[in-house]
């Protein structure tokens, strides 16, 4: 059972990160904890392996619960999974950073059924666990804004909600100095710039890898996306995307393994009227061969606004397809090494034979020409799976 919750914060991803992660605060806003403490040390860079016990109040009784860290990356990922004989249950806070004392968390809890009896129940029990996450979720988002108006003298302090499905509270001397971004008035760009050959874009990685039959292992790196030239279809002039990935995963030891991953290519088409990129070609057939687009099929929408949406199946030669879809869902302000940007936030997924079904969320301001940001999450083709958000680091093109 998979429930998500997504929750705006006026507060630094450091703050949010510290009430999900500091082991002294958590007793202050989990809901019925009495106690807390980690069972086996720290130590390096990575917390991934650390477990925990946690004590909880349900009614009359006190029960224990032990778990391990998951996922480990300040202040941007933090997971966790608890065992127990009921159910077990994998959480994971994805905290995107949207200014110095604003951030977004994406919640997930996945609930693993063990007893026959709650198996039964399962269907019933969605809707009102559903609730409770959105409950505490927005517990957390209270107690880390009340967190970060204790940094803030000039900001009355807010009451904080006690208690949350997952940690902490008490004022941290590191966090950033005061700040509250100003709401925002303006729209992000309505049109996609025109796409030029040497556009580049370079993006930082982080998030999780979990092999087959085996515990999840973090995940780095970095992605470059550029246009170059068209060598799928060979028409004279034309532009291909290539997306290529370097990227690691960290052993349980420490060491660095590269993951090896082909470059994908793209063949594009950008209509100078509407500024839509269809996809024309690929080259993610059987050993890399290319495969031509019976017809071309929009990849990048050329007009944004809060109703802009697609859905397309694109159909190759080869006989397989890839069904894309993209829907705007709101508006936010990202803020990045490249520079801030004004993005429109859209939900997309893409299910196809070969890779099956990829989820996500891209960031977009138009007139960069590419997402800012881009959350990923889907299966690989040797049963692995893969979870990770790519944050603009640089890029040649100039807005405008």
């Amino acid at each position: 059972m998979l429930l998500r919750c997504t929750e705006q914060v006026d507060a630094s991803a450091d703050t949010v990160f510290a009430c999900v992660d500091d082991p002294e605060h958590i007793v202050q806003w989990v809901s019925g904890a009495v106690g807390h403490s980690y069972v086996t040390e720290r130590s390096g860079d990575s917390r991934v392996g650390q477990r925990f016990r946690q004590l909880l109040r349900q009614g009359k009784d006190v029960r224990e619960f032990n778990g391990e860290v998951i996922a480990w990356t300040r202040p941007t990922h933090f997971g966790l999974s608890i065992p127990s004989p009921a159910y077990s249950s994998e959480a994971h806070f994805q905290i995107i950073p949207e200014g110095p004392a604003r951030s977004t968390v994406h919640y997930s809890i996945d609930v693993t059924l063990h007893s026959r009896l709650a198996k039964l129940l399962g269907p019933l029990l969605k809707f009102p666990l559903g609730l409770f996450v959105k409950q505490q979720i927005g517990r957390l988002k209270a107690h880390a804004e009340s967190l970060e108006a204790a940094q803030r003298p000039e900001v009355s302090r807010r009451s904080t909600a006690a208690g949350l499905f997952f940690w902490m509270g008490a004022p941290l001397p590191h966090l950033r100095a005061p700040y509250r971004q100003a709401a925002m008035t303006d729209a992000p760009a309505a049109r996609l710039r025109p796409l030029h050959l040497g556009d580049v874009w370079v993006y930082a990685v982080s998030g999780t890898l979990t092999p087959p039959n085996a515990a999840k292992l973090p995940l780095g790196g970095e992605i470059t996306v550029s246009i170059v030239a068209d060598t799928l279809t060979n028409f004279p002039g034309g532009l291909a995307i290539r997306f290529a990935r370097n990227l690691h995963i960290l052993q349980p030891d420490g060491a660095r393994t590269a993951l090896p991953a082909p470059v994908f290519m793209f063949a594009i088409a950008q209509d100078p009227a509407s500024g839509d990129v269809a996809i024309a070609a690929d080259n993610m057939g059987q050993a890399g061969k290319a495969r031509l687009a019976r017809a071309p099929q929009v990849f990048y929408p050329g007009r944004w606004s809060p109703g802009t949406t697609y859905a397309n199946r694109l159909e190759f030669d080869d006989g397989d397809y890839v069904v894309d879809t993209l829907a705007v869902v709101g508006q936010e302000r990202v803020d990045t090494p490249a520079g801030s940007f004004l993005a429109w936030k859209a939900e997309v997924a893409s299910e196809s034979s070969a890779m099956g079904r990829v989820e996500g969320v891209d960031w977009w301001p138009p007139e960069l020409g590419a997402p800012v940001r881009f959350s990923t999450e889907g299966g690989l083709p040797d049963g692995a799976h893969m979870r990770f958000v790519a944050t603009l680091r640089s890029s040649n093109v100039v807005p405008g």
